[in-house]
């Protein structure tokens, strides 16, 4: 057995060089039960925000959203780049945490958006469109289910009770879920909805069991599926996590990979009854770009998101990792041009 795992220890980091040399390998089919969520690899960056919360409607200390001049020329500049970049998908956060949307009422109902929000989020898929740049919408983040924090007047966090509490939930359904699907069901910039981003920190925790999240998530993409064409997922944490979302409509399934939970970065072992995308990937660690975006294609998944093009963490080293991230995605469209005209 040692011997073996040499063998392949050996195989592994002569496959890496070679990558490294030569770039990126031809991929087999995708493997039965997994396929594509667009026309061909679905190569992209997590946007993920130009401020955290505050892109899409007005938070109590003022807006700074996309419909700002300032915020349509930094939108305008960044996905512009991104598609340069070679980036055909962008994953950008909408609700986050509450700050500035939606809108509540002191029981901690939702009573709808504001006057900023649909503006902003119109402003956003029209700089979407121009850019060629496709959007996945995540509706909301876990610190959303953090305890309540105020500063300067706004709430971040506080809302699990839009998942456990049934009146409260009914209100986010009814007064801005359900709205805003009708309005964007059919929008073309939109590739898909994210209901949220790495549910499973705030699962089985602080009285919020992981069943009430998964009714939230079932409930949501069953509305998503009433109101709009786009497909549904869920970001998950990563790709042990995926098992927890099977059954519950998803039309895709999305993990996350950093360089410090080692192993390999594909699915593993999960059984996959729909596509699969890395969603999360890191730019900030010793692998480059291209090896996580070549064992993704080989891997048969659906397609592999750089983080990030601007959150600004230590897991984000982009501008490091663009000319290997744009040659190996040039070359892939130019292989699936190639594979087209055949």
């Amino acid at each position: 057995m040692t011997q073996l795992r040499a063998a392949a220890a050996a195989l592994f980091a002569l496959a890496a060089w070679g990558f490294h040399r030569l770039g990126p390998v031809h991929a087999p089919a995708p493997p039965p039960g997994q396929g594509r969520i667009m026309d061909g690899f679905a190569a992209g960056l997590n946007y993920p925000w130009i401020n955290y919360g505050w892109d899409f409607g007005a938070a109590p200390w003022g807006h700074r959203g996309v419909s700002t001049p300032e915020g349509r020329a930094a939108a305008q500049r960044d996905l512009a780049a991104m598609r340069t970049a070679g980036a055909r998908v962008a994953r950008w956060f909408v609700m986050c945490d509450g700050r500035a949307a939606p809108e509540f009422d002191a029981r901690g109902r939702v009573t709808g958006f504001d006057g900023y929000f649909y503006r902003d989020l119109d402003a956003a898929l029209e700089i979407a469109g121009r850019s060629g740049v496709r959007l996945v919408l995540v509706l909301f983040d876990f610190h959303l289910l953090d305890e309540a924090r105020l500063v300067n007047g706004a709430q971040l966090g506080g809302r699990a009770a839009l998942l456990t509490d049934p009146a409260a939930s009914r209100s986010l359904f009814d007064n801005a879920l359900r709205p805003l699907l009708r309005r964007y069901g059919a929008r073309p910039e939109i590739l898909a909805w994210e209901i949220m981003n790495e549910p499973e920190w705030r699962m089985d925790r602080a009285g919020l069991p992981g069943d009430k999240v998964r009714d939230f998530v079932r409930r949501a993409a069953e509305l998503a599926h009433e109101h709009a064409r786009q497909p549904v997922t869920v970001g998950s944490a990563s790709a042990a996590d995926l098992r927890r979302w099977r059954g519950l409509g998803l039309d895709f399934y999305q993990y996350h990979y950093y360089e410090h939970m080692n192993g390999d970065p594909g699915p593993g072992s999960a059984r996959l009854d729909r596509p699969c995308v890395l969603g999360e990937f890191g730019t900030a660690g010793r692998r480059p770009a291209e090896f996580y975006l070549d064992a993704a294609l080989r891997g048969g998944l659906a397609g592999a998101w750089a983080w990030s093009y601007r959150a600004g963490d230590g897991q984000s080293a982009f501008p490091a990792a663009s000319a290997g991230f744009t040659a190996w995605t040039q070359a892939q469209e130019e292989r699936e041009q190639a594979a087209a005209t055949r």
